[in-house]
């Protein structure tokens, strides 16, 4: 029989059987709750619980030691936070520690909110302003991906001050190089801008193209995604749009032509298997329909590509689902999109 030593701050600990030691403690907004194994020993579980106004990065806050030193074995640590929770460990070599985070808080984060648990921590947690045209092509490569994770969204304030203090009190607390929106943190690794997001996820199930015709195409597409999505944006934000709007609906169908004729005869743009540009291209398509609904009318090969993608399994699946959300595109402050 091994015991465990719990430690902690402020002052509640307690002493169990069997390598268990739960470390319960009341943090304030700034506080960090982490679970750090000194010692694993045989089915040792170590339950950190913090109610707090927090992010978990794991710092030495909360702390469970155990002794004697065991053979190597495999550890579980279970953080259950009533806050936005990051995992990040450094086990001892020829360990394995695994993660799993079991509570959220609803609702916004000026008010009390409430919490639900969660059968399983997800892995991923892509932050965005609250349904931003910027992390739809993320959320879409998440699902289709089968990835598990939990999506942080920021609100902006009504006009005409466009309050954005919920983001900005938190923005140079995350520990990350460039803070900006949207962001994800998967584990350890902290990311901002759109398309590395994109590109991070794509690398892990290889869809960022696997010949080098495949790759020069990627990155071409990657790169006219954005000037196409970009060119839409700053119209859409621009007060002057009613007066703009027919010079660009005139352009359109010579930018959908580049993308036809891009495509051809490919099933995917790329080539024969689905990449992550795939996820941009419709992301430009979809808003170009929803803004000029007959755009794609003498594209066939575009209306195929489409159909094609929302057809499938995963992605269908998410566009039926309570969590598709696909408006409003653009945040309050733009002219169209906005709702």
């Amino acid at each position: 029989m091994f015991s465990a030593r719990c430690s902690l701050a402020p002052s509640h600990h307690r002493l169990l059987p069997r390598c268990v030691c739960v470390c319960v403690c009341v943090c304030v907004r700034t506080a960090v709750c982490v679970c750090s194994h000194r010692r694993l020993l045989p089915r040792c579980v170590c339950v950190c619980v913090c109610v707090c106004e927090c992010v978990c990065v794991f710092a030495p806050l909360c702390v469970c030691v155990f002794s004697p030193p065991p053979p190597s074995q495999v550890c579980v640590c279970v953080c259950v936070c009533v806050c936005e929770c990051v995992c990040v460990f450094s086990p001892p070599p020829s360990q394995v520690c695994v993660c799993v985070w079991i509570g959220e808080r609803v609702g916004s984060m000026g008010g009390t909110g409430t919490v639900k648990v969660l059968q399983s921590r997800p892995d991923i947690c892509p932050v965005s302003w609250h349904l931003s045209q910027l992390a739809h092509a993320i959320r879409l490569l998440l699902e289709y991906t089968d990835s598990n994770y939990e999506e942080k969204k920021y609100t902006m304030g009504d006009a005409p001050d466009y309050d954005r203090s919920q983001w900005l009190n938190e923005k140079f607390k995350l520990g990350l190089d460039f803070p900006n929106l949207p962001y994800l943190i998967d584990g350890a690794h902290r990311l901002t801008q759109s398309k590395a997001i994109l590109r991070y996820i794509a690398r892990k199930h290889n869809m960022c193209g696997e010949t080098e015709e495949e790759k020069i195409r990627v990155d071409v597409l990657e790169n006219q995604t954005m000037d196409t999505a970009n060119e839409l944006a700053i119209l859409c934000y621009n007060p002057e749009f009613e007066k703009l709007k027919s010079q660009y609906l005139k352009e359109i169908p010579g930018k959908m032509k580049l993308y036809s004729e891009f495509l051809g005869r490919r099933p995917w743009f790329a080539g024969d298997k689905l990449t992550f540009v795939d996820f941009l291209v419709y992301d430009v398509l979809d808003i170009h329909r929803i803004f000029e609904p007959k755009c794609l009318d003498a594209f066939p090969n575009l209306k195929d590509f489409i159909s094609h993608f929302e057809g499938l399994k995963r992605i269908s699946a998410y566009m039926k689902s309570s969590r598709f959300h696909p408006n409003p595109m653009f945040l309050k402050l733009a002219v169209w999109g906005n709702k």
